[in-house]
């Protein structure tokens, strides 16, 4: 017999003790984990209390209630016997069928096993082994339960094997707990639907919009096959058909799964299993009480961002939905209501106005949501009635509305527009005859009448416009609406629309930054600008009232040309240096490790700049024009204007073609405005001076006796003005005036050629000091527009310039100075800048027609442009995601210690001289210009201290703009606050409207019968919101306490920079010039003094160190008379000198 040693036995008995103590330690240490250790998170309380704490969202007074990340729905916890509460239609205990349904799809061993399935664990590692990937879970709905469970737990995070080791014992201790019915209803209410959205109530509600008690067991079993992947089986996340289509096919598959399941484990007959199965899976989105909207959109996406995603992950929260958080927003209860109903009701006057009255499209239901006042419903209509007192009844879900009185006199007058200010009873018959009982029909709820049981409603309409509403105050934003509809697309922050005329307030705020005065003249006709070989003709909106205008009147009654003419001559008061600290600004100079021939490359390549001869030559003929029009003295008048709309004339001749092959109905003023350019002239003046020699020799020198088809070859191309065939030869001691043209069209009106006739005749009489001074160049205009020596001393001084500067390396400062090409792309680039730098978050292009609205911007862009426009500051917060604004301003947890507070900041940053004139511009839109019709809501009664009640007209600054024809529209104003100092706008309201089509393109086939304008389309909602303002007590307190302070003149009320008397300008054009006895309106802006200094404010804070010079201006017969000062060119260079740049 093998006999064992000792040692060995002993050894072998003591690692066999060893294991039994470890596993009895083991058991032991498991069994006190399982059935003895606390776990409080596994009570049922607890349990319960994880599914119905929630995130709220507050209004900025920290009671109203803007929202949850739950609502009422999220809130109901379900119970497997009896509902906890009774006072909801949504209690209810969970269907049995549930359970067989999700047993069969999840776990069907799940009454067999004690919260772990070895078995099961096995045969999906080894499913999973074969096919290379994870195919099948080995998780019970035990554990699955513990797992949604331990998602808040402080353990969570700690790593994946420690998690799932937690999430095993965790089952473990609910198996030794709970019963396998409690274990099931946990599951039921914690499973994840959708978004914040979890458990059975949930995907009842937003799959088929029931109740659970209502589902039948197709939805039933979809539910329960969907819940390991539910975004897979979504139809509501895409808006693509197709997708819509396969997704239902496969949710399909997957809910006819669970129900073989169901067969095969006996649940269900083969009867009912035919039933279930017979039809698509029929989805019917539902809705919830505090189901997301704009703002709560908003504020989930800040709090993915930083800094707050981290704030929730110091904080413990994995997200904001599951913080249990208190966050309190910007946005003020009454203007959030106010904004969006007034959209709402403004979008609806609009489509009746379009389109007329038609009764909405889809059916209406009942809701199972309480009516709320300002909201819209589709309701039915229950009974029309006519008579003394007509009115319409409407079923809203389970409450009733009334239309009645005003509301419905409303109804009539927006039906037909031509009715009596009287309303007879056939005007109620013909408005409400297409009102059929039982039918459809779409009300906005005002207010409950006395007895609190019947709404009073309006009869409105689905819009086929849409628009947004933004409001700001101290960089904070008070209120917003994305659209007629509260939810889903935001046009208020996330639609990018044409501004139209808004954006010329930011031309004219850096215009005055750079030595622009406001009340300075500038050019209101029809010019043609050329950039970079493209050629610009600006449309004007209207007539424009005078051929000039002030920088004042450009803004307030929106002057397209005039805007144009200040763009192309932004930078015409910069002196050289400057010149090259505006280059700094925009970075265009040349950086500091950057060589030469790299800079080079970079303007020329990126930017497309050019320095050569002839790009000099547009800005060198600007510069000569302005010098004849200082030291020229014209007559008549229009020579002067036709020197002015002179351009240079690049590719003139394609340019009149390509025009002329578009059939344009402007091609012919298009054309003769093409036609007047330099290099044009220039040919005329060549061959004039040929001509001149034979002609001028034959009228001197006799020749003239020749016959006439010679002579009529020398004054070919010569002609007189009608008005001298009138006068008497004998009697004329000045020589009429003579016209050079090439082909008559040319000619201005009221030319006729000279005949050899009258060529003899003028030999005969005059003498020879009239006949030289005839036919000398200081007589002949070319065109019949601008004298031959004018445009002489024009091409003189271009020359002049010229050879100087062919002395200066190409791309230097003083070359790129007079780059016409560069000019332009360094003007709409400061603008550029410093739109970015005012609160403008959208990419923006330098076009030329940058000014009139060309750029795609969003409605939040231009509220914080024109807030900072009308403060002069820039708000900001250090600690928000977005650099201008935030909508959160602070959050707490659940014991209410502060976890993050908004750290709002401001900063000046425009000159106060030029603030003053922004605000100034702005007001006139409003008083005098095309924001005028929101004067009427801009008026308030309030008590003074000493007793008296006064009516004022409250200042408002503003501005309107219009784009894609007139399918498009915005208006964006500032409303002053009283305060110690007197009518301010630090802590007023920016108010920012839009107005449009999503497609502008459909909406442009219908603006010859509706013209959407922003005084028309969007100034109604902001005067409304205005007025509200003006008649909250808080407002009318301040003007009651600070009136003392307050100046004002003829009941107006005046903001704080006002003058006493005001300057009168001319209404027409709003210049200080000619008679304004008559016609004038009022500007309170400071005189002039004699000497305007020339200064760059704005770019010198941001460039500081750097010293500059300034232009000077000088104040004359009512207007800016300001030389241009040239930059002194840098040190000359030979040719040979010149850098060559490899291309």
């Amino acid at each position: 017999m093998l006999s064992v040693p000792r040692y060995v036995a002993k050894a072998c008995f003591g690692l066999f003790t060893l294991i039994n103590l470890v596993l009895l330690t083991g058991t032991a240490v498991l069994g006190y984990l399982v059935f003895l250790a606390p776990a409080p998170h596994l009570d049922r309380n607890a349990i319960q209390q994880r599914l119905l704490t929630e995130t709220t969202v507050y209004y900025r007074d920290q009671r109203t209630k803007l929202g949850a990340f739950y609502d009422q729905v999220h809130l109901l916890y379900l119970q497997a016997n009896q509902p906890t509460r009774i006072d909801s239609d949504l209690d209810t205990v969970i269907p049995e069928a549930f359970f067989d349904t999700i047993i069969a799809s999840e776990d069907q061993s799940f009454y067999q096993h004690i919260g772990v399935d070895p078995i099961g664990i096995l045969r999906a590692s080894w499913a999973n082994l074969l096919a290379g990937r994870v195919i099948q879970g080995g998780s019970t709905l035990t554990q699955q339960t513990s797992e949604l469970l331990f998602e808040h737990r402080p353990e969570h995070g700690e790593g994946r094997w420690a998690n799932k080791a937690l999430e095993t014992l965790d089952a473990l201790r609910l198996e030794a707990r709970y019963s396998k019915r409690d274990i099931l209803e946990f599951y039921t209410n914690l499973f994840h639907v959708h978004g914040t959205g979890q458990g059975l109530a949930i995907a009842a509600r937003y799959y088929f919009n029931k109740n659970v008690s209502d589902l039948n067991l197709s939805e039933i079993a979809f539910i329960a096959g969907s819940v390991k992947g539910p975004a897979n089986y979504n139809p509501f996340r895409t808006q693509n058909p197709e997708e819509i289509q396969r997704i239902v096919e496969r949710a399909t598959e997957r809910r006819d799964y669970v129900l073989r399941n169901m067969l095969e484990m006996e649940l269900i007959s083969e009867e009912r299993f035919l039933e279930a199965s017979q039809d698509l899976v029929a989805f019917r989105q539902g809705s919830f009480r505090y189901q997301d909207n704009h703002q709560i959109e908003v504020v989930r996406q800040q709090m993915n961002e930083e800094p707050f995603h981290s704030i929730l992950q110091d904080y413990g929260a994995e997200g904001v939905e599951k913080g249990e958080l208190r966050i309190q927003t910007t946005l003020d209860p009454n203007l959030q209501y106010l904004a969006q109903f007034e959209l709402r009701r403004h979008l609806s006057r609009l489509e009746f106005q379009r389109n007329g009255y038609a009764a909405p499209v889809t059916n209406p239901e009942p809701s199972s949501l309480q009516p709320e006042s300002g909201n819209f419903y589709t309701g039915r209509i229950e009974e029309v009635l006519l008579g003394d007192n007509p009115s319409v009844k409407v079923q809203v879900g389970t409450d009733r509305a009334e239309v009645w009185g005003l509301l419905l006199e409303e109804f009539v007058r927006r039906t037909n527009p031509q009715v009596p200010n009287k309303l007879r009873k056939k005007d109620f018959q013909q408005a409400l005859k297409n009102l059929k009982t039982g039918g459809s029909i779409l009300v906005a709820l005002h207010q409950r009448d006395n007895t609190g049981s019947v709404w009073q409603a309006s009869i409105e309409q689905q819009p086929t416009l849409d628009g947004g509403v933004m409001v700001l105050q101290d960089g904070e934003v008070r209120a917003f609406a994305g659209g007629f509809d509260p939810r889903g697309f935001n046009r208020a922050m996330q639609a990018y629309r044409q501004p139209g005329s808004t954006f010329k307030l930011l031309l004219y705020m850096v215009a005055m930054e750079l030595g622009w005065n406001p009340l300075e003249a500038l050019s209101n006709e029809h010019p043609v600008y050329q950039w970079q070989g493209e050629v610009y003709i600006p449309k004007p909106d209207h007539n424009p009232p005078d051929n000039q205008s002030s920088m004042v009147w450009a803004g307030a009654l929106s002057e397209n040309l005039a805007s144009i003419y200040l763009l192309e001559h932004l930078l015409d008061y910069l002196d050289l240096e400057q010149f090259e600290r505006l280059m700094e600004f925009a970075r265009f100079a040349r950086e500091e490790n950057e060589s030469r021939a790299d800079y080079v490359v970079r303007l020329r390549d990126t930017y497309g700049i050019i320095d050569t001869q002839y790009r000099m030559q547009p800005y060198l003929m600007e510069a000569a024009r302005q010098e004849l029009l200082r030291n020229t003295a014209f007559e008549p008048p229009e020579e002067e204007q036709a020197l002015r709309n002179l351009y240079h004339g690049r590719n003139w001749h394609a340019e009149v073609r390509s025009r002329l092959r578009s059939g344009s109905a402007r091609v012919s003023r298009e054309r003769e405005l093409l036609e007047h350019n330099f290099l044009r002239l220039q040919e005329l003046q060549e061959r004039l001076r040929q001509q001149l020699v034979q002609t001028k020799d034959a009228f001197l020198n006799g020749s003239f006796k020749t016959d006439d088809q010679v002579l009529g070859e020398w004054i070919q191309n010569f002609y007189v003005h009608e008005s001298a065939l009138r006068t008497d030869p004998y009697n004329t001691p000045i020589p009429p005036r003579l016209a050079y043209a090439e082909n008559p069209r040319d000619l201005t009106k009221g030319w006729v050629p000279i005949t050899p006739y009258r060529f003899r005749l003028y030999n005969q009489v005059w003498t020879s000091n009239q006949r030289e001074r005839f036919f000398s160049p200081a007589n002949i205009w070319l065109h019949g527009k601008i004298r031959s020596t004018i445009f002489q001393g024009l091409e003189d001084l271009m020359q002049q310039r010229q050879q100087d500067l062919l002395r200066q390396k190409p791309y230097s400062t003083a070359r790129l100075y007079w780059n016409h090409d560069f000019r332009m792309l360094l003007s709409l680039q400061t603008i550029v800048e410093v739109a970015t730098l005012l609160g403008v978050e959208s990419p923006l292009q330098p076009v030329l027609s940058f000014p009139l609205g060309a750029n795609d911007v969003t409605l939040q862009d231009l509220a914080m442009l024109y807030q900072s426009l009308a403060t002069g500051q820039v708000f900001g917060d250090s600690t928000s995601p977005k650099k201008h604004w935030s909508l959160i301003r602070r959050i707490e947890d659940t014991g209410g210690r502060t976890i993050y507070e908004a750290n709002h900041q401001s900063r000046t940053i425009l000159d106060p001289g030029v603030n003053r004139a922004l605000q100034e511009i702005m007001r006139s839109v409003v008083e005098y210009g095309t924001g005028r019709r929101a004067k009427r809501f801009l008026q308030t009664e309030y008590v003074r201290e000493d007793g008296k009640q006064v009516k004022v007209q409250i200042p408002a600054l503003g501005k309107t703009g219009t784009a894609n024809n007139y399918s498009n529209a915005t208006f964006v104003g500032h409303l002053p606050v009283p305060t110690r100092q007197g009518m301010q706008t630090q802590g007023g309201h920016t108010i920012a409207v839009y107005v449009g089509s999503d497609r502008p393109g459909e909406a442009e086939a219908t603006a010859n019968r509706f013209r959407l304008t922003g005084s028309s389309g969007a100034l109604p909602v902001w005067s409304r919101i205005a007025y509200y303002l003006i008649q909250t007590r808080e407002y009318k307190e301040r003007l009651r306490i600070y009136h003392p302070n307050l100046k004002s003149l003829e009941g107006k009320l005046l903001l704080s920079y006002a003058t006493s008397p005001p300057l009168n300008v001319n209404d027409k054009n709003g210049l200080l010039e000619g008679d304004v006895t008559e016609r004038n309106a009022e500007v309170f802006l400071p005189l002039p003094d004699s000497k305007l200094p020339r200064e760059i404010p704005l770019f010198s804070r941001l460039l500081e160190g750097r010293s500059h010079t300034s232009a000077e201006g000088v104040w004359k017969k009512g207007r800016w008379i300001t030389a241009m000062k040239q930059p002194q060119l840098m040190s000359s260079t030979s040719d040979t000198d010149v850098e060559q740049v490899p291309r």
